[in-house]
């Protein structure tokens, strides 16, 4: 029983952490702080890659602790040294966690800036990604005693206690990570024959539809394809979010590709005229065979002007209600937190000589707060500046940053990380932000540009706060030292950010391809006094004379309805302003292929950049498909009538059907593994089933091998064509170019092979995740709950 105090409130129920305050074993030690850094600039930058393919990501602390426990055990028995204790492995798993949720915050929103008319400039990335993680981790620091402490025992935070018994077990000689090496070396090696060697096709599709030649009527369901990009990755993500999500995401694909994207196909099949968003091609003839006319669009095309926006719209109602029906919650947090804040700060205010009670001084929260603020409205790229705009933008970021992140972590403590709902609450933020800029008069560039900036650091700030009070959990209930892991977390955090901010620039650039080809040049564009030099890359940065251009260009940018001859987009331009090239991005990618033939690099499909730039538009611009997104945010309200959740039904809806469709495959080997093995004991026999490991191996190596080949992309042509075995087996001569070609996603066979070894990808999922664990055979130790 708790003890009463005379005014009303309780004290937390007794609490005997693993390792006694009394006792000080090594624990901030340099190969843990190390270990812990690289592992978290691994699993960030892997995470990066996932976040820009679908848009969400799984917590890492888990499979990083076991990483560490594992690791360290194998090191001490080979070179006779002591063994790590507990305290140096929870280090390595609180430097390492940040990555992952940096990843996120940075994922969701800096390609936004692409679709909103501004470049993705290392310092306004990597700024915004260092200042967001680290507000984080400043915010949360005051809120430790509140919520780990005083609310022990009712905030659960299960990711973290699942964490403190992984650790404990691994103490007492269990845990380890072999699933989890097994699971990359296949996701690996799996991902590297798909996507470098080309052996097989990487995203099998098939039409739901097929054209007669001679008359191009079309007969089955007309606008409809069934695709899946069948990586190891995906379905790794499937197993971890389970079956229920997953069939709700795949609800959303089957509602947005196999009925409304038929609907609109059938229903424009007799119209002459294009449908906003679409536009007459303008290297085309205005006439019946324009692509511009929906009877001409394939799949992709239906897409790309009219589901994306009905997803969106379906996704930024889904984020708002999810925040609506955690309204009590999140006010019952906010007052919580700032009684219990002003408790403990009354309680502890002065400096205490218990080892497992010692935060970092608030004077480092205060001085470091204002620091942020400061640099935020000095770097001129963030779009803040010290004016009034730029004090209005950095007072929202301390507002909303400190709300949010008390909201992330209370949510966190109550529901867990993966419930936890970051995308909400930066639609909230940009709503706010956008209302609070449209009521000041200030609409303009500049202030989409600081819109987007404070989302973007109170999104991180939210997403890392979570993460912090996750690792602040384990640490109280295996008996870390606070500010030793405070100090922990900034490092991981400010190192992953650099990278993963790094990496963004990177796969941007790697994915990223030029055209020629539709738009009119002889249009004139008033070039910018600071518009950036570029040459052209893809195609034309490589290869024979004919597609090699080392002529500099000024970037420019076209917002819609700036320019009546010419789409919204990133152009090239000679030095008289008309533009040579038009930038392919792949946050908006517009055309799979090259204009030398060859296959454009993978697009990015996370439905957030898109829905935060077309709320910042929508409010601040004045231009948004508005139909299209209220058609989306009643599907969304109609769910929700229904009784069904609707934000991962919306998630379906925007992402395409070949990313939804592994993930369902992936929640349904969840299924068949739970129903023939037995239900697990607690959390932390869940988290560390074999099934459970061999999807996050998979996860990691998937990823991880993805972004290498990415990053291919800057290699020379020679190399790239090496690694092609497929072209260099089986290329054949296509009878329209003369050249040898090799497309694995059009050839047969080569789909067949696909399926049957995504199949065998997926059996020996099921099969590992039948097995038992053993760590939930293990007592925890960890003190009472």
């Amino acid at each position: 029983m708790s003890e009463a105090k005379n005014d009303g409130s309780t004290e937390p129920p007794p609490h005997q952490p693993f390792i006694p305050a009394s006792e000080s074993p090594p624990e901030f030690t340099w190969p843990a702080i190390l270990a812990g850094t690289i592992l978290g600039i691994i699993f960030g930058a892997s995470s990066l890659y996932l976040v820009l393919k679908v848009g969400l990501t799984v917590s890492a602390s888990v499979p990083i602790a076991v990483l560490s426990i594992t690791l360290f055990r194998a090191i001490s028995n080979a070179f006779k040294v002591r063994k790590t204790t507990i305290l140096e492995n929870n280090i390595v798993q609180t430097a390492g966690s940040a990555g992952e949720s940096i990843a996120f915050g940075v994922g969701v929103t800096m390609p936004a800036l692409l679709l909103l008319g501004f470049e993705m400039e290392p310092v306004r990335v990597m700024t915004v990604s260092v200042l967001g993680a680290v507000l984080g981790i400043l915010m949360m620091i005051p809120l430790r005693r509140a919520f780990i402490v005083k609310q022990h025992g009712k905030l659960i935070y299960p990711e973290g206690t699942a964490c403190a018994e992984v650790l404990v077990a691994g103490e007492k000689g269990g845990a380890t990570a072999k699933m989890v090496f097994v699971g990359f070396g296949i996701a690996l090696v799996y991902k590297f024959l798909t996507a470098a060697t080309k052996l097989w096709a990487s995203e099998p599709a098939t039409n739901l539809y097929r054209t007669n030649e001679e008359t191009g009527v079309r007969t089955g369901i007309n606008g409809a394809e069934v695709r899946g990009e069948l990586a190891p990755e995906l379905l790794g993500v499937g197993y971890l979010i389970g079956p229920r999500i997953a069939c709700l995401m795949m609800a959303g694909a089957v509602l947005s590709y196999l009925v409304l994207g038929p609907a609109i196909a059938t229903f424009g099949a007799k119209l002459n005229e294009p449908v906003a968003p679409a536009k007459w091609d303008s290297d085309k003839p205005k006439d019946e065979h324009n692509p511009g006319l929906i009877r001409n669009m394939e799949p992709d095309g239906i897409r790309g002007y009219y589901l994306k926006y009905i997803g969106a719209g379906a996704v930024a109602a889904g984020g708002i209600i999810s925040m609506c029906r955690a309204l009590p919650l999140i006010f019952g947090s906010i007052a919580a937190g700032l009684r219990d804040l002003r408790a403990s700060r009354a309680a502890g205010g002065a400096p205490t000589a218990i080892r497992t009670e010692r935060d970092m001084p608030m004077t480092v929260v205060l001085w470091g707060s204002v620091a942020l603020i400061l640099v935020l409205a000095i770097v001129p790229a963030l779009g803040l500046g010290l004016n009034f705009q730029g004090l209005v933008g950095a007072g929202m970021i301390l507002l909303f940053g400190f709300l949010f992140v008390t909201v992330s972590s209370r949510l966190t403590g109550e529901v867990g990380s993966s419930s936890n709902p970051i995308s909400g609450m930066t639609i909230a933020t940009l709503l706010l932000v956008c209302a609070i800029f449209f009521i000041l008069g200030r609409t303009g560039p500049s202030a989409m540009l600081t819109a987007l900036t404070v989302a973007a650091v109170v999104c991180i700030a939210s997403s890392n706060g979570g993460t912090t009070s996750q690792d602040l959990k384990t640490g109280y209930l295996v008996g870390a030292t606070p500010s030793k892991q405070q100090w922990a977390i900034l490092i991981g955090a400010v190192t992953s950010a650099l990278v993963i901010g790094l990496t963004m620039l990177a796969l941007d650039a790697a994915g990223t391809h030029y055209t020629k080809n539709g738009f009119s040049r002889d249009a004139v564009l008033v070039i910018p006094s600071d518009a950036p030099i570029k040459r052209a890359g893809k195609p034309y940065n490589a290869g024979g004379e004919e597609w090699k251009d080392e002529t500099d260009y000024r970037v420019v940018h076209v917002r819609e309805g700036e320019h009546e001859s010419l789409q919204a987009g990133r152009y090239l331009v000679n030095a008289a302003g008309n533009p040579v090239y038009r930038t392919d991005m792949p946050i908006a990618r517009e055309s799979k292929t090259m204009d030398n033939g060859a296959d454009a690099p993978k697009e990015f499909t996370a439905p957030q950049p898109g829905l935060f730039a077309n709320i910042i538009k929508g409010i601040l611009g004045g231009t948004l498909q508005w139909t299209l997104i209220i058609i989306g945010v009643m599907i969304a309200i109609a769910l929700e009538l229904c009784g069904v959740a609707a934000l991962p039904v919306a998630v379906g809806m925007y992402l395409s059907f070949g990313s939804t469709l592994p993930i369902f495959m992936g929640g349904m080997m969840r299924l068949v593994t739970d129903k023939l093995r037995s239900k697990p004991q607690s959390e932390a026999e869940s988290e560390t089933s074999p099934g459970v490991l061999l999807a996050s191996g998979y996860i990691a190596g998937g990823t991880l091998c993805g972004l290498i080949i990415a990053f291919f992309a800057f290699m020379p042509e020679a190399f790239n064509d090496a690694l092609n075995l497929g072209s260099i087996l089986f290329a054949e001569i296509d009878p329209k170019s003369g050249k040898k070609e090799w497309k694995p996603d059009e050839v047969e066979w080569a789909k067949i092979l696909s399926v049957v070894m995504f199949g065998l990808l997926a059996a020996f999922l099921v099969y590992v995740g039948t097995r038992k664990s053993g760590v939930g055979d293990q007592e925890s130790g960890v003190g009472s709950r």
